[in-house]
Formats: C-alpha cells, structure tokens, sequence
C-alpha cells in the first residue's frame, strides 16, 4: 500500500484557550483543518452498494431472501407507495433542494413504520425511529455551525422535543437538537453528477459478483475478464440521443484516443475504386465551421467537468464535516453511518477511526418509477440496526438520556458542547479484582477533534463512591490510538518506577526522584474494543480477502476506545508572569532529556498543549511533560503506525518531508528540541501577558503574527520548505512581544545554534553529492605545455553525526542558551544526566 500519512495530533486553527474552561493552552481546538479531512477522503474506500448493506448495514449476504416478506411489505404499504411517488414527482419539477427534505423523509418514514406495523404481538419492536428536516437550524453542541439537511433520532426524543409534526414541513424544527441526540443525518443535493463517482479514490473494492450491480442500469466493462471483478468506479452506461448529436452516439468530449482509427488506406483513399473529390472552397469553410463548433463544445464540457468535480470535492467536504462532529460532538461514538440523496439516486456513507466507506450511488426508483431492491434493502438494514451497530458505545457509558430523553438531556446540559457530558456516568474496572467504578464527567477541558486517528477528548470527572480517588481532582481522556502502540499508561509507569529507583544524590539539595514532579500520575487506563458483529470486525475481515482495483490493498489499523484517568494539571496559560514560563520551559527540556536517558523512551509529540505544569508539595511551579500517546521507545524509532508523529505546527521540518519510499524519517532526539525551539517562538511572538483581565482568566492574549499563524494551516509541503527557509535565514523576525523580552537571548542562541546545524549539514550534502559526481575527462596533452596537469578525484567528506548535526545541536548546548532568564539562573534539577552522542 502506497503510505498515506496524516496526523495523530489534527491541527486545526491556532487557538490558544482564552476561555479557562476550553482546556490545554495552545492544543489546536478548532474544528477541522480542510487539508486534514481531504487526506482523509483521499484514503476513502469505494464499494459496491452489496458491500454497503452485508458489511455495514449488517444484512446477511442473501437478504433478498431473507428479508423477501419484508420487502414485500414494504412495497404493498399504500403510504410508502404514495409518498414515493411524491417524492418521485417532486424531483422532476423542483429546481428547489428545500423542496426534497420533507417528502423523502415522509416516504423513508413510512417505509420504517411498515416494517414496524408488522411485527407480531409476541415479537419485540425495536426502538421507532424517524427522518425529521434539520436544514433551518444548526445542529447545536458542535464545534462548529452546521445544519445537515435532515437527521434521524427515536421518535420517542422528537415526541419529548415538544416540535410539531405540522410545522416542521416549512419551517423546521422549533426546538433545536444536539449532535449527541442525532443518530444519523441525511444530505441532499438536486442533481446526481454531485455524487461521490469514486475519482481520485485509491481504494475501490471490486464486485463478486452479479448481484452488486444494479441491472437497470448496466455499467461500461472494462478490459479486465469478468472474474477479476468491475471496478465500482466505472461510470454507467448512457445513451445519448444521436439525432441532435453530430458525433452520431458519441459524445463530443470522447477523446481522440477513444474514437476509431483511421486506417493508411482510409486516410489516403488508395484502395478506393473512385478517385477523391477535392474540397471547394465552400465545403473547406464548412468543415472549418463545423471543427469550430465542436472544439467550443468541447472547450464548453470539459469546463462543466471540471466544475463538477469541484462541487463533488466540496459536497464530500461537507458531508465529511458532519461526520467529524458526529464522531467529536456526539459522545462516545465508534462510528457514524449516513447518506447523501441526489433527486432519484442515494448513497450510503460510513466513517470511523480507521476508514471512511462512500457506496457507489442506487437508483430510488427504476425507469419505470417502481422502487428499486437497494433502496428497500437500506431502509430494512438503517431500521434494524442496534445501538452499538449504530456506533452507541454503552459498555463505556450506558446513558440512554443522551438519546432519548430529549428534556433530560438539555436541562443537563443547555446546548454547551463543553457541557456534553456533564453528569454522565463513566463504567470502568479498576484493580486486579475487578472494582467496578462509576466516574462522574463533568465539563470538556479540551478536545482535538478528527475522523481517522485519535479525536482525543479530555473531561473533568470525580470518583466520590471510590476511596482511593475521592479526594484526587481528576481528568478522563478519551482517545482512539490503534490497537497495536505501545499505550500512554505504560511509558508513564515505566518512566515513574524509574525515577523511584534512582540512587540517592550525593548533591545537597538534589533529590533523587526530582522527575516525579515533572512527569503526569496516571491512575487508571483501560481499553474498549468492538463487538463481533460490529462494521469495524466485519470490515476487517471483508478487507483481507476482497479484490482491490490496481493490486491496492487497504492496510486497516484497529483502533480502541482507550480511558486514561490521570491527575489534573494546569496548563501553560494560566501562568502569570514570564519567569513562571521560563522556568516551566527549561523544566520541559530536563525531564525530556531524563526521559529519553533513563527509560529511554522518546516523546515525539512535544507542542504547547503537551506542556503543563503543577504545584509540588512544597508549592513550587514544576513543568510537566504531558501526553505519551505518541512516544516510542528510543530502540524502535519508526512511525508505529502509518500516521506522522506529532502536532504539525511544532514539528521539524524534516518530519514533514517523506523518503522515496514515502515513509516519514526517523524521528530523533533533536527534532524534539526543534519543537521546544518552535514552542518558545509561538509562545513569545504570538502572545502577550495581559494582567488586567479579571481573576480565573487566562492573563495570556493573542497578538497578530501572520507568518507564524499560517504554520497551522499549509500543507505538510509548503510548512516544510517555510520552517526550512526560516531556519537558513540569515536574518527572521524573531522579535518577541513586549511582555516576553526576556526571551530575546533565548531565542537569538537558539536560533543561531539550529541554523548553524542545518547549514553545516547543507554542505555535507553538497560535498556528498560533488564527490559522487562523474569526474571529468582530463583535456588532451598539449606538446607545447611542458607542464603537465594531474587531476585527483574527488574525496568523500568525512563522517558527520546526524543526531547532533555535527555537534552543533545537543542538551548541552540547548540549556546553555535557555538556563538564565532576565540575568538570573533558573532551577536545573536534572543532574543525573547520560554521556550519549545522539544527545
């Protein structure tokens, strides 16, 4: 599989937390980086709509049937039929999408209650659901203000909402839901060409066979033998009216290649038996005229390509937002199930931590107006679903409120998406015997919201029925890191057992376990993982033995919902003053140099919202070296998984540049003082203490920084070649703002030690690359020169140590530049320091 990188760490917008309760202080807090979400739909899978329903929708392979009573069923309903064919005419007159909200749900619903009404007395109905119109108000709770079109929820929640069923045809619903109390949303669109064809798309999943395929509607073979398989990305078969097509059935756009060839003799007329007429003028002009027009129409279509294929980006975009808000803003979700309509066609869309899956589009109804076998088998496969098959995750939270109780729910929690799980009962098990305890969530702290990757979450929680935690001011963090790295709460235990062990300072005043101060105490960390009938193991299983189009395979990452309970920390905004942040900094680079000694272990994931800080017992300010989800142990220093590490913003720019084989580098010791460098810089250039703000605000503001504000939004490319030139330049603006002037010396030593590094590296590379050029042939000898001119090739320069860039870039030297602030020395504590030459 080609590598296809994206972040663990998702930046988004550059906010550091002005609001003391949005959490960790320079975490990337907003919504979605539109770079981040197209690499994820790059990544996406096409499938056929059989693939659709089996593997996702959970209907077992023959459904047709086994479900072939309540197909009829569905069919025979006099409701469903007419409000169908409503729906079915409405698309033929309306240039209005508005116009299609309400009786597609109309038709959905009551193909929904068809199924319903025909349970038996003795049989148990599942929960009712309904297909209700969203589009006039944003959903609320979210990150950010987006309505989709349509959602779907129990009716029992809507019935509580107290919106009428008469009005919400033209106006919507009166009282607003949140993203938490949505279990589906539906997107709709005028015209079939904005669906998703499946361009671009690396992955496509090939047919088995017949029945993937709708018949009405023939797809163009292609050159491949039947067994292999049809490309689910192969346009359907159209035939074009040939009386008002000049190209006779061909369309205008056909490429040359794709028209027959002329044969010699068909070009030269030599086996005709009749001369060839020679062209007058007027049969010239003619054909120059016609030539013409058919270049504009040509001009004309591909324009409307091209225009189309933007659209359908922005409409994948779009769907792909909600998504993002259903899988950060809805709970504890595993995954979102949905679907975009356009007029007579509808497909499918699924998205969870590891893949997104779009359905090649189905036919509502048939040429002749008669619903189609797809679109029965969704309605069947959308209502049968359970909560878990839904992406409800109750093993973790087992909260019906959220959605079904719609009173319960917003008096709780008032439409503040930092409110989302106030009150909420968190399930876990702790201690070698099995306690079962029940945490209490309280606000948000912070969230870094995502599709494919971690989408770690960090809320306030209390433990007042469990002894050994009552009286701990907790947080819970909630993440979804694949299955097979090394988890957080074992580098922290590692690095803490270690720092116990330590041998005695022979130093007064140095204590030997100096490092617990500056490293999180994490409590509790336990994992959640899917059902056997869940999309994520039927997938998993459906990927290994499917057919790819182009010899692709998809290399799935299993994903668990991971719970760490850990202490609380303050995080680096609620400092008050500039030598607070000094010494909180400098305390970042001595236990990252102790970790990296002593447990070995290396962060890879150092940026502003990682960097916090507590009060130790005797009250003094500690920085504390947060978030190992990312690390590695120093003797497996490759990507574990195929994402980069770390927050891109603070990231080395070698990091942001791939190998031949598209692997990101080995990630080293000094890239993480890179990101200390880059951290110092967006802290003091981008900011200000401002100490009129009232008590329990952060004293720190933004200031406007262009250059460095647009780190967070450029393409790994672009940021790459920016912190490339800002390190080479002679002379950058690194001029701090007014209240972090002491960091001047900071940041001149810095900045001077990592450019001298790099630029002695440049030319290592240039000698490398001189010395391995072909050496040039010596000119002939001249009898008139008595002097004769040897030629020597070329040497190879001699070794030079990448870790440190030949010795330019170490600890050492890094703490030399930062131990002083504002003339005074700051607290070193790391004494036990390691004799290493990577350091």
């Amino acid at each position: 599989m080609a590598a296809a990188f994206i972040f663990d760490s998702i930046p988004s917008q550059f906010n550091l937390a002005m609001d003391h309760d949005m959490g960790v202080s320079m975490s990337i807090q907003g919504l979605d980086s539109v770079d981040n979400l197209n690499t994820d739909l790059r990544s996406r899978i096409f499938v056929f709509p059989q693939v659709f329903l089996t593997k996702i929708l959970q209907l077992p392979p023959d459904w047709r049937t086994v479900y072939q009573t309540e197909m009829k069923t569905i069919r025979s309903s006099k409701a469903f039929r007419s409000l169908l064919k409503e729906y079915s005419d409405t698309c033929d007159s309306t240039q209005d999408e508005k116009m299609l909200y309400h009786p597609f749900n109309q038709a959905w619903n009551a193909g929904t209650r068809a199924l319903y009404e025909k349970k038996g007395k003795n049989d148990k109905a599942p929960p009712r659901l309904g297909l209700c119109r969203q589009d006039s108000q944003e959903v609320l709770a979210g990150k950010a203000a987006l309505s989709s079109d349509s959602l779907r929820l129990f009716e029992s929640l809507f019935e509580g909402s107290g919106n009428s069923l008469r009005s919400i045809k033209d106006n919507g619903l009166s009282n607003n839901l949140t993203w938490v109390q949505t279990l589906h949303w539906f997107e709709f669109k005028l015209h079939p060409r904005l669906l998703d064809q499946g361009a671009g798309c690396q992955y496509r999943i090939l047919s088995e066979g017949q029945s993937q395929i709708s018949h009405s509607f023939p797809l163009v073979s292609n050159n491949k033998s039947a067994t292999d398989g049809i490309d689910p990305a192969t346009p359907a078969i159209t035939i074009p009216d040939s009386s008002s097509d000049p190209h006779n059935g061909v369309p205008f756009w056909t490429s040359a290649a794709q028209k027959r060839p002329l044969t010699d003799s068909a070009r030269t007329g030599g086996s005709s038996k009749y001369a060839r007429v020679v062209s007058t003028p007027d049969v010239s002009a003619a054909r120059a005229k016609f030539q013409k027009g058919a270049e504009e129409k040509q001009s004309i279509a591909m324009e409307q390509m091209a225009a189309d294929s933007n659209e359908r980006k922005k409409v994948s975009l779009q769907c792909a937002r909600y998504a993002l808000e259903m899988l950060s803003s809805a709970g504890f979700r595993t995954h979102c199930i949905s679907a975009l309509i356009a007029s007579k066609q509808m497909q499918p869309l699924y998205y969870d931590r590891s893949s997104i899956i779009v359905c090649k589009d189905f036919h509502i109804v048939d040429s002749n107006g008669d619903v189609t076998d797809f679109f029965i088998g969704t309605i069947i496969g959308f209502s049968k679903l359970t909560e878990r098959q839904r992406g409800i995750q109750r093993s973790l939270c087992d909260d019906s409120s959220m959605v079904e109780k719609y009173q319960t729910h917003t008096t709780r929690c008032r439409d503040d998406p930092k409110t989302a799980f106030q009150g909420v009962k968190l399930n876990l098990t702790v201690s070698e015997d099995e306690t079962k305890v029940a945490l209490t969530l309280g606000r948000i702290v912070s969230r870094q919201p995502g599709i494919v990757g971690r989408d770690t979450c960090v809320v306030e929680a209390t433990a007042s029925e469990y002894e050994p935690w009552k009286k701990k001011e907790l947080v819970v963090k909630i993440s979804w890191p694949t299955s097979t790295r090394i988890s957080e709460v074992e580098f922290v235990t590692r690095a803490r057992k270690k720092a116990r062990e330590m041998p005695q300072s022979p130093i007064d005043g140095c204590q030997s376990d100096w490092a617990l101060d500056h490293l999180p105490d994490i409590v509790h960390s336990q994992d959640f993982g899917y059902d056997a009938d869940s999309p994520h193991a039927t997938l998993r299983e459906s990927f290994l033995t499917a057919k790819w189009a182009n010899d692709q395979t998809f290399l799935h990452e299993d994903r668990v919902c991971r719970v760490t309970v850990q202490e609380r920390l303050h995080r680096l905004d609620e400092l008050k003053t500039p030598r607070e942040y000094a010494q909180v900094l400098v305390d970042i680079a001595q236990i990252h140099k102790w970790v990296y000694d002593h447990p070995r272990i290396l962060h890879r994931d150092i940026s502003m919202g990682n960097i916090m800080w507590r009060q130790n017992c005797l009250g003094i300010i500690c920085g504390v070296l947060n978030d190992f989800d990312l690390s590695s142990y120093r003797d497996d220093l490759g990507a574990t998984s195929r994402h980069r590490t770390g927050t891109r913003p603070y990231m080395s720019f070698e990091l942001l540049k791939n190998d031949k084989e598209g692997r990101p580098p080995q990630h080293l010791y000094r890239h993480d003082l890179e990101s200390i460098l880059y951290a110092v810089l967006l802290l003091t250039r981008c900011h200000q203490l401002d100490g009129t703000l009232p008590e329990g605000r952060s004293q720190l503001v933004r200031v406007a920084c262009p250059k460095l504000d647009g780190w967070v939004h450029l393409p790994c490319d672009r940021l790459q070649s920016e912190k490339e030139l800002f390190l080479m330049t002679s002379d950058p603006n690194i001029e701090p703002t007014t209240t972090f002037k002491g960091f001047k010396p900071w940041l001149k030593q810095l900045y001077k030690m990592f450019r001298t590094g790099f630029r002695a590296q440049s030319d290592f590379f240039y000698q490398l690359r001189a010395a391995a050029a072909p050496i040039r042939a010596p000119p002939p000898v001249d009898r008139f020169c008595p002097i004769a001119i040897e030629y020597t090739p070329r040497q190879a320069p001699a070794p030079f140590n990448h870790h440190t860039l030949a010795g330019n870039v170490d600890y050492v030297k890094f703490l030399g530049a930062c131990r002083f602030f504002g003339g005074e020395l700051l607290h070193l504590r790391n004494y036990q320091l390691v004799s290493d030459e990577e350091t």
